[in-house]
């Protein structure tokens, strides 16, 4: 509700000061004396420029430098003057500028220059504007002041929800009917897996046995071979080649052992693509350097909103120029200087120091920083993995080799003496042993027992993949068919909302257009896009009637913030005195604060 209004050097005004009664207010006189320019002014201070006639600062008075419009609404204060935009609350600036003061007018009052020239201001040349709107406009406006269009915001994040919900809900569904999991299958390796453990258990230890039976019979066969008579020397070819092939792979394993000494590796990486980790180290290694340049930092990483920042330091130093620049007094006649600002420049120049932009600025780009290193993903084990992928073959080969043990190469060659071939005991050639039979069954065995692990692991991870997605199935099926529901709704009440509204508003304007044209009209039809039916029929004077109406009826049903005003401007130019009684007459009844303007005699 508008309480005051002072204006300073407006239009036709030195100094005008009005007050604002709760209820109606009658601004009467000729035409040309400065009635419009008050309404003029309420809407300059709340929209600014855009609300005025002529061109940015014809509304200075002639032969005046500077200007200004003071609006005092509720508990607030607008000041809009050539030179600054404020609105205050107890002495404290909540907005500033031309678009901080309109955003906060939208956030505080829900008022557009659109909304505001549509619902709570009316004047002559423009009663009919709304009429003259086209279908779409005309509804968009309305559906805007009823909060409507909310339904449609509401309606939007309802079908954005059940897009997100409905893709979650099939990935689910997709991935538990393609599940291979099947418990009976499960327990049944299971037990394979068991049998194969054991076997390969027991496998071992005959391997073990018979490897140290095998020893024992390597030795007797040695001393068999020295008790051959040969008139030359004794060359064992097969087991002199035998030991330096073994020690040839020792070797081999010990410069495997050495290269792999420092490495980790693990086998679960061996089929993963390498490309993948070095982008894993590219992050992290582009996150430390994030990191150092933000240890290095001063200030704390803050969002700021720069522009914002740089506008109001933008006019406070346009002010502190002001102040600097202008004296106490004029050089010529010692007089007090007319533009000396209110506020010293060492109070905006304190001001402009509280705002530390370049601080903000530095605090802002800390925190894009911050923000890129949340960004960055990387696999702390990347290493790992890339030494794993690198280093396969080696490991693999080192594996093949963990069993060979170096041996000492025996020198197999004897001279033939007869006095010590006297002191080699007889001895039968001894029993040969095959290791390679139960080896081979041992390496069968594992790789059954492999084999089972490996369908045993597989299982599980589908029963793992199955225990995940079968709670999200219900869980998001229910979602989807709730919001599903509710958009059915939305679109069920929005249009049941426009067809109970209707019939309100024809209730209300057939009620004033009855009143106002002494009954001779008591049905008015309004139609689905808020147009009047038959439009055309009516004179001038009643459509000027029906018109009033008809704003004044959204005007009172309007969801809009919380702003109860409406500014007539000469609206009755077409009415007989009898019809403009009759107006004030309804506008004395009414609810909310009114602002009627006319040259009539009242």
């Amino acid at each position: 509700m508008i309480k005051k209004l002072v204006l300073n050097n407006y239009r036709v005004y030195d100094h005008k000061e009005i007050e604002f009664d709760p209820k109606l207010n009658v601004i009467k006189g000729a035409n040309g004396i400065g009635k419009t320019t008050i309404v003029e002014a309420i809407a300059f201070a709340l929209f600014g420029s855009s609300m005025q006639r002529g061109k940015a600062g014809s509304w200075i008075k002639h032969g005046e430098e500077n200007g200004s419009v003071e609006l005092y609404i509720d508990d607030y204060k607008i000041t809009r003057a050539n030179n600054l935009a404020i609105v205050e609350k107890n002495d404290e600036v909540v907005a500033r500028n031309n678009t901080g003061i309109t955003e906060w007018v939208e956030t505080t009052y829900g008022l557009t220059p659109e909304l505001y020239r549509t619902s709570f201001y009316i004047a002559q040349k423009e009663i009919g504007s709304f009429a003259a709107l086209g279908p779409l406009e005309r509804t968009k406006r309305v559906e805007k002041l009823l909060r409507i269009d909310k339904l449609d915001d509401i309606k939007q994040t309802a079908r954005d929800k059940l897009r997100a919900v409905s893709m979650t809900y099939e990935t689910a569904v997709s991935a538990v009917e393609s599940n291979e999991y099947d418990e009976k299958f499960y327990q049944e390796q299971l037990k394979r897996l068991e049998h194969f453990e054991q076997a390969v258990e027991d496998l071992e230890k005959e391997y073990h046995e018979q490897s140290v039976a095998y020893g024992e019979y390597k030795e007797k066969y040695k001393q068999w071979l020295e008790r051959q008579k040969f008139n030359g020397v004794v060359y064992d070819i097969d087991e002199v080649s035998r030991q330096n092939e073994i020690n040839r792979l020792y070797e081999e394993k010990v410069k495997l052992e050495k290269k792999l000494a420092n490495i980790t590796i693990l086998e679960k990486y061996f089929n993963d693509d390498i490309s993948q980790y070095m982008i894993h180290k590219q992050n992290d290694e582009r996150s430390k350097k994030l990191k150092e340049e933000l240890d290095k930092a001063t200030v704390e990483p803050k969002k700021y909103d720069i522009e914002s920042i740089q506008e109001e330091y933008a006019e406070l130093l346009k002010l502190y120029k002001l102040a600097v620049n202008t004296p106490e007094t004029c050089p010529t006649c010692g007089q007090p200087w007319p533009e000396k600002l209110e506020r010293s420049a060492e109070d905006i120049k304190a001001e402009m120091d509280k705002l530390q932009v370049s601080e903000k600025e530095e605090a802002t780009r800390l925190w894009k920083i911050k923000e890129e290193m949340r960004s960055l993903e990387w696999d702390p084990n990347y290493e790992i993995a890339m030494q794993s992928i690198l280093h396969k073959d080696d490991y693999l080969r080192l594996k093949e080799l963990e069993d060979i043990e170096p041996v000492k190469t025996v020198d197999l060659s004897y001279a033939v003496e007869q006095n010590r071939l006297a002191e080699i005991p007889v001895v039968e050639e001894p029993e040969k042993i095959d290791l390679s039979k139960i080896k081979q069954q041992l390496e069968v065995t594992k790789g059954a027992l492999e084999s089972a692990r490996h369908i045993v692991q597989e299982q599980e991870k589908a029963k793992a993949v199955l225990d995940e997605y079968l709670p999200l199935v219900e869980k998001y099926k229910d979602q989807r068919d709730t919001l599903k529901e509710f958009v059915k709704f939305i679109d069920t009440y929005r249009k049941n909302f426009g067809s109970n509204v209707i019939p309100l508003l024809q209730k209300t304007v057939s009620g004033i257009v009855a009143y106002l044209t002494d009954e001779k009209y008591e049905e008015i039809e309004i139609n689905n896009d808020y147009s009047i039916a038959g439009y055309d029929y009516y004179s001038g004077s009643e459509q000027d009637a029906i018109n009033f109406a008809l704003r004044l009826a959204i005007a009172k049903i309007s969801r809009i913030g919380k702003f109860n005003t409406m500014l007539l401007d000469e609206i009755a130019a077409s009415f007989d005195a009898e019809k403009e009684k009759r107006l004030l007459d309804i506008l004395q009844r009414q609810d909310i604060q009114l602002v009627y303007i006319t040259h009539g005699d009242i």
